[in-house]
């Protein structure tokens, strides 16, 4: 219970600096026009934390939840799993924030992104892959299920 607990308060700091770098890195959007470096940089952090912590509820302790219930505990298991949590993470967003105006619109902007932009959604997958191998490295249920695995004897 505790590995679990730090596990979900450590993995997703990967988003808050993600967020960070984005924050730095990207052409700042007009309501931060006359935001400092430091207030930019507070601020994305802030979305960075609200969206990680948030995701690891909705995504990644359901994704830890069948995988354990499905016996698997290898890196690769965890990797792929995350991955395929946070594309569908980003596809449930991307749909929430463009449905408004309009199923069609938003369907055919999804199509658009998808295959003009596809480095969009797989950031994501690759952003909750490197959540899912850190949550991985610090719950390491290979190591707990070799540890409940009875001793052979020759």
């Amino acid at each position: 219970m505790k590995r679990l607990l730090t596990a979900l308060l450590i993995a997703p700091l990967w988003c808050v600096l993600a967020a960070m770098a984005y924050g730095l890195l990207l052409t700042r959007p007009e309501f931060w026009k006359d935001m400092s470096r430091t207030e930019m940089l507070g601020m994305s952090a802030a979305g960075g934390v609200l969206l990680g912590y948030v995701a690891m509820l909705v995504l990644g302790l359901p994704s830890y939840k069948i995988l354990q219930r499905r016996s698997r505990h290898s890196l690769r298991a965890y990797l792929a799993t995350w991955f395929i949590a946070g594309l569908i993470g980003w596809l449930v967003v991307f749909l929430a924030g463009w449905v408004t105006s309009g199923a069609g619109f938003a369907l055919s902007y999804l199509g658009e992104t998808v295959v003009k932009r596809p480095f969009v959604p797989l950031r994501f997958g690759v952003l909750w892959a490197v959540v899912g191998a850190t949550f991985w490295a610090i719950i390491r249920p290979d190591r707990r299920q070799a540890a409940l695995l009875p001793e052979t004897f020759s």
